[in-house]
């Protein structure tokens, strides 16, 4: 949830490299690095700081808006709660 709401607002993204973010960031401009590499997070962590990335992630923050906003959530939920309580 926190990695959905971090995409929603534009803030560059830095998470391990394991299948659930793997799929979650796909598209985005979040960086994944090795878990447990200190060193690969620092890196990251200073390239974040340094390029262009920030800019990206304010930019993708309009997609990420589409896929993970607050409305669309809300729908989704309330789709799945239509579809329990008819079963």
């Amino acid at each position: 949830l926190v990695a959905m709401e971090a995409m929603v607002v534009g803030t560059p993204l830095l998470c391990s490299d394991l299948p659930p973010f793997r799929e979650l960031t796909s598209e985005s401009p979040s960086v994944l690095v090795e878990p447990m590499n200190s060193r690969a997070v620092a890196d990251a962590i200073i390239d974040l700081m340094q390029n262009t990335r920030r800019e990206k992630a304010t930019e993708f923050s309009v997609k990420a808006c589409e896929i993970f906003g607050v409305a669309v959530t809300a729908r989704a939920v309330a789709q799945l709660y239509r579809e329990t309580q008819s079963r």
